[in-house]
């Protein structure tokens, strides 16, 4: 495979057949395929300078968000692997780590290309990880952090922007930047995006959630997050994610997408990090089913309503939900978990033609009521919802001269700044 080390170097007349072959390793290049990847970035912002031409964000000086580094075809509308290489070695030469959370065939690469400092936590696309993956990664990405004032944390997927945006909000509350979820999720949908809608999934947002749980009410945490060292020992601390038992699935006032077609159930468990099905209730045009025996989960499990595929067309998902056994909720003075419209995972146009009302009610068994491992649900968690602004607190090591300076992430270096404002 070539690559920019063997590109000779002298006017680009004389090299024009290799650097064909490689694009990335020539400045010149970008601006032939900025519209391809531009297209391809859609509202992401990208990193325009010195000659660099990537996706790529800098969420604050030292954690880097950015698509996946492509080879081959891809890297004409995709970040190029051997120059984001050489813009990683132009700023932050041996101070980087990369951490992959990809699991599609074909989304790896040779840990060599940046210098062995690869780390990877792979989970589906649209999906969430598991605890242990969260944890584990937060306390890599925050001893890195710790171990150099000068060392900084890229995180990836394949679009730098779901997956990605999910692992980097836990990262911004673990290292101390911020002190909540909410606050570090406004971040951002302001600095990744220029339309602010960053991290849309409502279960990855609800995970998000989770992690400052684990730190607040699990570990009993009250203090600076800057303040608590990083390290693996806390994989050990997780919480007990229980065997839950399912008694029934059942949507309420689904509204006109539903018109009485005939639907598929599916209940997914995802024990590791790839989903397998558990239950399938085949094509039927009824909205509740039972288990009289119990349907058995444990840990991250999640409920998903899609069209049944027939002859003539492929199944479609209609939508879903991922939940956690160590944090269920049940609605007050029941024995069902209940998600509004708001909090499952769906496409704009089918949320439209849902009801206010609608609910989605996972039933849980007497015998899981009677053992108390889920506790009544105090408010509604609304992860669209956001407090109004205010209270963020930046770290110091964010600060230039004790102020807070605006930043830009077009114009981006490791000598300026983050911005607190949506460009």
């Amino acid at each position: 495979m070539l690559t920019d080390e063997d590109i000779p170097v002298g006017p680009l007349s004389e090299r024009w057949h290799a650097v064909w072959c490689c694009p990335s390793c020539c400045c010149a290049c970008n601006p032939c395929f900025h519209f391809c990847r531009k297209a391809v970035s859609n509202k992401k912002r990208r990193y325009y300078r010195d000659g660099f031409d990537l996706d790529l964000t800098y969420l604050t000086r030292r954690v880097i968000v950015h698509g996946f580094p492509a080879t081959g075809l891809e890297h004409f509308f995709r970040n190029p692997r051997y120059e984001l290489r050489r813009f990683l070695e132009t700023k932050h030469a041996g101070h980087y780590r990369m951490y992959n959370f990809c699991c599609e065939p074909g989304r790896s690469y040779d840990p060599a290309v940046f210098e062995g400092r690869v780390e990877r936590y792979p989970f589906r696309d649209h999906s969430v990880p598991p605890l242990e993956a969260i944890v584990a990664f937060n306390e890599s990405a925050k001893a890195w952090l710790d171990a150099d004032p000068a060392n900084v944390v890229n995180v990836h997927c394949k679009a730098g922007k779901g997956r990605a945006g999910l692992m980097s909000i836990m990262l911004l509350f673990r290292n101390g930047d911020f002190d909540s979820i909410i606050e570090a999720r406004e971040h951002y949908d302001a600095t990744r995006v220029s339309n602010g809608r960053g991290l849309t999934v409502p279960s990855q947002q609800r995970y998000a959630h989770y992690y400052e749980r684990l730190w607040r009410e699990t570990w009993k945490y009250a203090g600076s997050m800057a303040d608590a060292q990083g390290g693996h020992e806390l994989t050990k601390k997780l919480p007990d994610q229980p065997r839950i038992y399912i008694s029934a699935i059942e949507v309420v006032s689904p509204g006109p997408w539903y018109e009485g077609k005939s639907l598929e159930y599916i209940v997914l468990r995802a024990e590791h990090n790839t989903p397998e099905v558990q239950w399938r209730s085949g094509a039927a045009e009824q909205l509740k089913w039972d288990f009289p025996r119990g349907l058995m989960v444990q840990r991250n499990f999640c409920v998903k309503v899609s069209t049944p595929k027939s002859c003539c067309k492929k199944a479609k998902r209609v939508f879903e939900v991922w939940q956690n056994t160590a944090f269920l909720e049940v609605a007050p003075g029941t024995n069902y978990i209940e998600i509004r419209r708001s909090e499952v995972d769906t496409k704009r146009k089918i949320a439209r033609k849902m009801n206010d009302d609608f609910r989605l009610r996972i039933y849980l068994a007497d015998q899981t009521m009677k053992e108390g491992f889920v506790r009544e649900r105090k408010q509604p968690l609304s992860p669209q919802a956001s407090p109004a602004r205010g209270g963020t607190r930046i770290a110091s090591s964010l600060e230039v001269d004790g102020d807070a300076k605006e930043f830009d992430p077009a114009k981006a270096d490791v000598e300026q700044t983050m911005q607190q404002t949506r460009l």
